[in-house]
């Protein structure tokens, strides 16, 4: 997987403790 700067960017936010299982849920 290329990890792009929207990439990281939409993991770190879904890390942060967002609630949208779009953004953290599969990620962590």
């Amino acid at each position: 997987m290329n990890w792009t700067v929207l990439d990281i960017a939409e993991y770190l936010h879904g890390k942060r403790g967002s609630l949208s299982a779009a953004d953290g849920g599969e990620n962590g």
